[in-house]
């Protein structure tokens, strides 16, 4: 079920998501998470369509913030969509004008009840995510630096601004290569010395497992670090 409002509120979305529910047989049960994605007109479709994929396993409210010709007039159009992809509800809000400045507002009265929030910037992310408006009503905040035009630049203003519950999907990213690497220096090997991470250039990615393999302890040196030299390159044939 899908339901176009033009010119609304946030009263008038709360209340349209109260009839969905009763003309789908039931109120909405089992959400886990409020996610609040933040992106624009030209991304909202994947970075939405991920989140409704997700949300087929872990039922969810999403709200995607979208701020559309800030020189325009104050206007809040929404979309809603209840049952189409999943036992959740997705809202598509846009925001026109200086309301796009205040969107933590129009956010907060439509958050689900009891259930952790989440804010994710598929995109552009702020500087400070965790001092951003929309940050600061999350207990969880995504970026993903590898979206960024300087990724390493990215990550290291992100690190600088660190809060806790503060994530980057480069390090998620990540994950498989660390269990990959951790299971094979859980086996007897002979003391290493340097490292090399090889990936395509700009990868934030590579750049995190080189820190990370460098703060690894090395065998035979009293548990230090033993200066593991890792750097980031590209790949060769």
């Amino acid at each position: 079920m899908t339901i176009d409002l033009t010119d609304t509120t946030t009263g008038a979305i709360h209340d349209a998501l109260t009839q969905a529910r009763r003309r789908m047989g039931g109120p909405a049960s089992g959400m886990v998470l409020t996610l609040i994605i933040v992106t624009d007109e030209a991304e909202q479709y994947d970075a939405v369509r991920a989140a409704s994929h997700a949300g087929r396993e872990h039922p969810s409210r999403i709200l995607a913030v979208i701020t559309r010709k800030p020189k325009s007039e104050s206007r809040l159009d929404a979309e809603i969509r209840v049952g189409e992809t999943g036992p959740g509800e997705t809202i598509l809000l846009r925001m026109y004008g200086p309301l796009g400045q205040h969107a933590d507002s129009v956010v907060a009265p439509l958050l689900a009840p009891d259930v952790p929030v989440v804010t994710w910037w598929p995109d552009d992310a702020p500087p400070s995510p965790g001092a951003d408006p929309l940050g600061c009503v999350a207990q969880r905040r995504v970026t993903d630096a590898a979206a960024s035009d300087a990724p390493k630049d990215m990550l290291l203003t992100l690190a600088k601004s660190y809060h806790p519950g503060d994530t980057d999907l480069s390090w998620t990213r990540s994950t498989p290569w660390r269990s990959l690497l951790a299971a094979t220096l859980d086996q007897p090997y002979p003391e290493l010395l340097s490292g090399e991470v090889l990936a395509e250039p700009a990868n934030p990615t590579a750049d995190l497992i080189a820190a990370w393999l460098g703060l690894l302890p090395c065998p035979g040196r009293a548990g230090r670090n033993a200066g593991w030299r890792c750097t980031a390159g590209t790949p060769t044939t």
